[in-house]
């Protein structure tokens, strides 16, 4: 599972490997506020947000490529 960290701290991005999905979760309120599936075996892996604080960098293991997402 990969984990980025919002340069506030108010939230968690986190990625599942095992069933292809990406969280949104709120620190404070302690629950996911957004989930996206992936395709199938997409793996995701690594997760870092960019130096702007807004997209979200992933990397797809299985394809061997990287998703950005605003």
């Amino acid at each position: 599972m990969g984990l980025a960290v919002s340069p506030d701290g108010k939230t968690l991005y986190a990625a599942n490997l095992g069933s292809d999905t990406l969280f949104v979760l709120d620190a404070a309120e302690k629950k996911v506020t957004t989930k996206r599936k992936l395709g199938t075996e997409d793996r995701p892996g690594c997760v870092r947000l960019a130096p702007d604080g807004k997209t979200l960098v992933v990397a797809l293991w299985a394809r061997g490529q990287v998703l950005a997402l605003d």
